[in-house]
């Protein structure tokens, strides 16, 4: 593929002498680079660097509720692995709000599974509503539950040039009316 890449530039470049020609690249996050052939000096190809977005982040979590908020979890870490399918899954750390309304806020971990690149997000998404995940939880004086996102649960992954990562998560737990609105941002 490199071998015809290269050959298709240097056929392009012989004939900006007589034409004005140019190179477009178009890349995976969906923009594109337009060179003039005549400015191509030599093209070179090097390995692929290792897939750097899968690993563990850790950032802060601000979760906003019941229009209410944020509360913070300061050192929260989620782990995101990549699919070969190119899907990404996304698993948080156990954490506590304290100081809500309701008393303190226990979320156990959970995982949300095969998130997809969106080109017109410039970001993995993915409505889990019908996915059956269950968050377990400890909502102040009430004993632990399981709760499941029927109602509203999807998730946006997007990266920055930075290494950095923001994760939104937006999702109603059982028959809650109130909207969970969860924004972590952090760094490998």
């Amino acid at each position: 593929m490199k071998k015809i890449f290269l050959l298709l530039v240097v056929v392009l470049t012989a004939a900006s002498y007589t034409h004005a020609q140019t190179v477009v690249v178009n890349k995976n996050n969906g923009t594109s680079v337009t060179f003039n052939a005549s400015d191509i000096k030599s093209i070179e190809f090097s390995p692929v660097a290792e897939n750097t977005i899968e690993g563990s982040y850790t950032g802060k979590n601000s979760l906003k509720a019941f229009g209410m908020g944020p509360w913070n979890v300061e050192n929260a870490t989620y782990t995101i692995s990549k699919n070969a399918d190119g899907t990404i899954n996304v698993t948080s750390s156990k954490e506590t709000y304290a100081g809500t309304p309701m008393g303190d806020i226990v979320l156990d971990t959970y995982t949300i599974s095969n998130l997809a690149f969106d080109a017109a997000k410039n970001a993995y998404f993915r409505d889990y509503r019908n996915d059956g995940i269950k968050f377990t939880c400890k909502l102040g004086p009430a004993p632990e539950g399981q709760y499941e996102a029927k109602k509203l649960g999807d998730m946006t992954v997007s990266f920055d040039e930075q290494g950095g990562v923001t994760i939104l998560n937006n999702y109603k737990l059982g028959k809650s009316p109130a909207a969970i609105h969860a924004t972590f941002t952090g760094k490998k």
